[in-house]
């Protein structure tokens, strides 16, 4: 194996990780929301309870999280699960958004309050605030 072919296997595998994590917490969600309980998932997964208590917790609060993104198509590629082709079209029709900066007033939903980043007002959502 030559340098090249290590680095592109480390690439893929390390892709491969990051695909597997986002699949383990969509899997979690769904499960824990239809009614399993985290030793019954623990036993599937063949992990500790206390290990699914913590990714459960961790998908509950930010759904949004686990929604695909740019990054996991491009995961995908890297992986060898969809080609250049496949990956390209994805990104190139993908519904791209556009956050705001809050600008005074009450913060906006989700933010506890409003901080500063510069002179810059930022939004300080809730799970960052504590």
């Amino acid at each position: 194996m030559t340098v090249i072919d290590t680095r592109s296997a480390l690439a893929a595998n390390s892709a491969r990780e990051h695909l597997l994590r986002l699949d383990r917490l969509r899997l979690i969600g769904k499960a824990h929301s239809e009614g399993l309980t985290l030793r019954q998932i623990a036993d599937l997964l063949e992990i500790s309870p206390t290990q699914v208590g913590r990714l459960a917790h961790r998908a509950e609060p930010r759904p949004d999280e686990l929604e695909v993104t740019p990054a996991e198509v491009i995961y995908q590629r890297s992986a060898g699960a969809i080609t250049d082709e496949e990956m390209m079209d994805t990104l190139v029709n993908w519904r791209y958004t556009y956050g705001s900066v809050p600008t005074g007033g009450r913060p906006a939903d989700g933010c506890v309050r409003q901080g500063k980043l510069g002179r810059r007002p930022v939004c300080v959502p809730a799970r960052l605030a504590q």
